[in-house]
């Protein structure tokens, strides 16, 4: 004779809550994502815009920018990996909005476009 089927234990069964359960679709559940949603797009910041920020007229190794951006920033625009940091600095410079140069040790300065070329020592 086979065993009588039992019913399934509180824990089994798909309570309001629980993983698995589909999440709440009421109308306030939606207006705090709309509202998430607009919030995160306002302050939304360009790669280019925060490396721009950091450049100024005096000439800057690509190193002392990265430290000067801050791994806070670089992290919120994707720019931590050194190659993307340098491409965009490399896409900066081809729109004419970023300059640089090689400083006499090797590395490569970069500064404001608008500013005048350093001298070289």
């Amino acid at each position: 004779m086979a065993a009588p089927m039992r019913t399934p234990t509180r824990s089994a069964r798909n309570l309001p809550g629980r993983s698995g359960s589909p999440r709440p679709t009421s109308p306030p559940y939606r207006d705090r994502l709309a509202k998430h949603a607009a919030r995160a797009t306002l302050c939304r910041v360009s790669r280019a815009s925060v490396l721009l920020a950091a450049l100024t007229t005096e000439p800057t190794t690509t190193s002392d920018l990265y430290d000067r951006i801050g791994y806070a920033a670089l992290t919120r625009v994707g720019l931590v990996p050194y190659h993307a940091f340098r491409a965009e600095l490399g896409k900066l410079s081809a729109a004419g909005l970023a300059s640089s140069a090689a400083a006499p040790d090797g590395s490569t300065v970069w500064w404001r476009a608008d500013a005048a070329r350093p001298a070289d020592g």
